[in-house]
């Protein structure tokens, strides 16, 4: 585990691509930051729910198959959600790859490491967003989401910039999730803990995961984030020439 940047990049294998794993509970923070990262340094995310959803609205085969299962209200297999992520690293033509949501358990990152082993460019490393569940709870309590982009928000300390107005799509319509409450929030975060705790410990042996305070404010959080992606981006070849 290192909990710094690379101080020795020169050192380093130098690598042409690079993909940043986002691991952390419902309401650590790690969407926002991840939107912060496409946009200001053009990564291109593996979001699995919106990935799902695209691949349904497409009406491939697999989108069918997972539409079947989403409507009987079963839950999509591992191995059908590994060969999204396959066939969305063999398709993309970027060099900076984010994952947000995936992978939740060590079956999922070891496959994740079988797509990576095919081509030796990629340079993987993991941002573990560490928070309590006291503090997650307090912030979902009081989220809240655009009903037209899903730009997220939080009635204490993230409102629109103009009330009632969503800052991204100008949308005046929100909503919030039915299962936003203390009892369900516990619930989920208890599931997320059982399922990912021996992600950490995977990715911690291999050296590779980097913790964030994600108990902190946004632009804290974001400097941690950052120092990460700068390391991670002096590795790369298009960096150095």
């Amino acid at each position: 585990m290192h909990n710094d940047a690379c101080n020795n990049c020169s050192n380093c294998k130098i690598y042409n691509k690079c993909a940043l794993v986002f691991v952390g509970p419902p309401g650590c923070g790690k969407g926002t930051q991840a939107s912060f990262l496409q946009k200001d340094y053009e990564f291109v995310a593996f979001a699995a729910g919106d990935e799902l959803r695209k691949e349904i609205a497409s009406g491939s085969e697999l989108g069918l198959e997972i539409k079947g299962i989403c409507d009987s209200g079963g839950l999509v297999s591992d191995s059908v959600i590994n060969v999204m992520v396959d066939n969305f690293v063999a398709k993309t033509s970027a060099n900076r790859l984010l994952f947000d949501g995936y992978p939740r358990k060590v079956s999922q990152a070891e496959a994740l490491d079988e797509v990576f082993a095919k081509d030796s460019d990629w340079l993987l490393e993991v941002c573990y967003f560490q928070i309590s569940n006291e503090s997650i709870a307090d912030r979902i309590l009081h989220r809240f989401s655009c009903a037209g982009c899903g730009c997220v928000y939080n009635e204490r300390t993230a409102r629109p910039r103009v009330e009632g107005v969503c800052d991204k799509c100008g949308s005046k319509e929100f909503s919030k999730r039915n299962d936003d409450n203390e009892e369900s929030i516990m619930k989920r975060l208890e599931t997320y803990r059982l399922m990912t705790a021996s992600i950490i410990d995977f990715y911690k042996e291999r050296g590779i995961l980097n913790i964030i305070d994600a108990s902190l404010g946004f632009a804290e959080v974001s400097q941690q984030v950052e120092k990460v992606v700068k390391c991670v981006l002096e590795k790369l070849f298009e960096e150095r020439r």
